[in-house]
């Protein structure tokens, strides 16, 4: 019997954050309040230290992430909403933008870039690892750019490129059908040879594209359009280059992001308050949900109809979940 129960307890410990299984289980209940109880505490204690980071009588400066891929999908909204949140919050007197992406889609970045442009109060971007693409289109309406010397920048171009199959599905005997309205309309389909009034026609757009962006650069960082022109071949640039050419304003980390941002205000020293997208309490603290709310559902069934700890019962729990 002790060694059937510790053959349960060893598959139980696999799906649990915490060993439940070496507990009691009448005792789940109440070990689960404490835990969460606990969670709640370092929770809020976090928060408060996000928000006091310093002292609180110092100007404060919001440093709002750039991170990942830059989609209208994913947390672009958020970000947009960050940048709105801390212009309008009088507490906040400079905005770092911390940067740390490959770029993304041309509207995405462009909205978020239009955002930046739209504030009120000194902007900074901060390049620290990858500020590549649209990225640095969003950096370049910072009214300054620091870098890490290492940094990725850069990347001035359009793609559009894309895996084409027509030959595979050939060898396959496999053929696309071809039924549209426009002579136009399935133009870039991966199903089928580009013509080359599709082609001309798809690098119209790029073109077309690829000059906003360019002019974007030129404009936001007071270069000429053929200065810019010439760095738009899609090279990315390191930080102690892209500073040679005029992509970026200043080469150091963090703390001298900080440093630009008190510059801007006139402070010789500040707090940083962090924003981020919001994250609800189990996922900041990489907890499984599901785990929690199973362990905690089976603590309080236990508590007013205690089972019996047979290996079959157990077992069976464990990996229906």
């Amino acid at each position: 019997m002790a060694r059937r129960k510790l053959e349960v307890q060893k598959q139980l410990s696999r799906i649990l954050p915490v060993s439940f299984a070496k507990l009691p289980h009448r005792n789940y209940l109440l070990s689960g309040a404490i835990i969460l109880l606990i969670l709640v505490a370092g929770f809020a204690v976090m928060q408060l230290h996000l928000f006091n980071n310093g002292n609180i009588t110092k100007p404060a400066i919001a440093v709002i992430p750039i991170y990942g891929e830059i989609v209208v999908d994913g947390n672009h909204e958020q970000i947009k909403d960050l940048i709105k949140e801390a212009d309008s919050d009088s507490v906040i007197k400079a905005i770092i933008l911390e940067i740390n992406s490959p770029g993304g889609t041309v509207v995405a970045s462009q909205e978020i870039a239009q955002e930046v442009e739209n504030t009120k109060k000194p902007t900074v971007a901060f390049i620290r690892e990858v500020g590549a693409s649209g990225a640095y289109w969003i950096a370049s309406e910072a009214d300054v750019i620091v870098a890490s010397e290492a940094a990725i920048t850069g990347s001035i171009g359009v793609t559009s490129s894309y895996l084409q199959f027509s030959g595979l599905f050939e060898n396959h005997g496999v053929t696309y059908e071809r039924l549209v309205s426009g002579s136009l309309k399935d133009a870039g389909s991966p199903y089928k040879t580009l013509t080359p009034i599709e082609r001309e026609y798809l690098q119209s757009k790029i073109n077309k594209i690829h000059y906003l962006f360019v002019s974007e650069v030129a404009e936001n960082r007071k270069l000429s359009k053929t200065k810019v022109d010439s760095l738009a071949t899609g090279e990315i640039w390191l930080g102690l280059e892209a500073k040679e050419i005029g992509l970026i304003d200043e080469v150091g980390d963090k703390d001298a992001a900080q440093k630009t941002a008190e510059r801007l205000i006139g402070a010789k020293e500040s707090r940083l308050i962090e924003y981020a997208p919001e994250q609800s309490l189990f996922s900041l603290l990489n907890i499984d949900i599901e785990k929690f709310a199973f362990w905690m559902g089976k603590g309080i069934g236990q508590s007013w109809n205690p089972v019996s700890d047979t290996q079959e019962e157990l077992t069976l729990r464990a990996q229906i979940y």
